[in-house]
């Protein structure tokens, strides 16, 4: 294994290069997971430039948090009062808002190291009412990296006041491919959270045939269908519900023309996004948009996301890449 620690335009880089073919690099900018080879192929997308990486709505690997996802009006009501939520989407709070997660420098610590495995701590305390949100969060995002080509993800967490906590990570994922158009992907689901035209959670549906991922589902197929407009945009921006099992885990598996993404987690949903909205940042595809997919493991969106102050957060994904003749 060889570790290559470096600094670039502020940012911490560390690069993890297994003898197996397997290259993960990561970022203390929002914990993330920048850049994912195997076998020298790109698994994920990735802005070139670090200048496009630091911009607040660039999510590519990245912390997502303190609350995933979308919150009307940027308010939310804990224990009888009303905070107000910092708004990044016109009225709405996106992913936790202009200064989440994803924005924030975190502390970087190596901890366990052999020649097939390696732990790296990345640790941040988010103040009380940073984006509005109440108490003091301390945050560990602890990646557990193998040579077999895993990378696991745990979010620990505690607070000192009732808040709200739905953690999750924002790679795009591409498996090789330049664009969304070969990746076929795979569940257990039996219902998704449908979205109103502010692209805000507001309904569970049953299944139906752009929705049911049971038996392997392109996600090209029906992605320029008019049920997938929202807000003038087409394409997949939902939540999709893992049917209930007694496991404690949920599996996802998404498929390219030779590789092979297996996830586990015991959050209880996702949200799959598609990429469908154009920006300027120049990554390594040669698309603007649907340039891979996301698969942003997170908890039941119209659920409650009230988190008990000084009650441990633990939650998890694992991604395991493989290529499809070495499955």
């Amino acid at each position: 294994m060889k570790i290559n620690k470096y600094v670039k335009e502020q940012v911490e880089f560390i690069e993890i290069e297994f003898s197996s073919s397997f290259f993960v690099c990561l970022a203390n900018l929002g914990a993330s997971i920048y850049k994912v080879e195997l076998y020298g192929k790109d698994m994920v997308v990735y802005p070139l430039y670090v200048n496009d990486f630091k911009k607040e709505t660039a999510y590519f690997g990245k912390t997502i948090g303190r609350n995933a996802n979308r919150i009307k009006n940027s308010l939310v009501l804990i224990d009888n009062h009303i905070y107000h939520l910092a708004n990044n989407e016109n009225t709405t709070t996106l992913h936790g808002g202009y200064f989440g997660l994803s924005t924030q420098y975190f502390k970087s610590q190596i901890k366990e190291i052999n020649q097939d495995n390696i732990c790296i701590t990345y640790s941040y305390l988010s103040h009380d009412l940073e984006s509005g949100y109440p108490g003091n969060l301390h945050l560990d995002v602890i990646y557990d990296i193998s040579s077999n080509g895993e990378i696991k993800i745990t979010y620990s967490a505690i607070c000192d006041k009732d808040t709200l906590l739905n953690l999750t990570n924002h790679c795009y994922f591409n498996l090789g491919e330049n664009d969304n158009k070969n990746l076929i992907l795979k569940c257990r689901n039996d219902k998704y959270i449908d979205v109103d035209n502010d692209l805000i959670p507001n309904q569970y549906c049953p299944v139906n045939k752009f929705f049911d991922f049971n038996d392997g589902l392109s996600i090209d197929k029906y992605i320029d269908e008019d049920a997938l407009i929202k807000n003038g945009i087409r394409g997949y921006d939902n939540h999709i519900c893992f049917s209930k099992q007694n496991s404690g885990y949920y599996e996802i598996e998404l498929s390219s023309s030779h590789y092979i993404l297996q996830v586990v987690t015991n959050f209880n949903g996702f949200q799959l996004y598609s990429d469908n909205k154009i920006d300027d940042i120049v990554t390594n595809s040669k698309n603007k948009i649907r340039r891979g997919v996301t698969l942003e493991c997170q908890d039941d969106l119209l659920e409650s996301h009230l988190w008990p102050k000084n009650k441990i957060y633990e939650k998890y994904i694992t991604y395991k890449f493989m290529y499809k003749d070495r499955k």
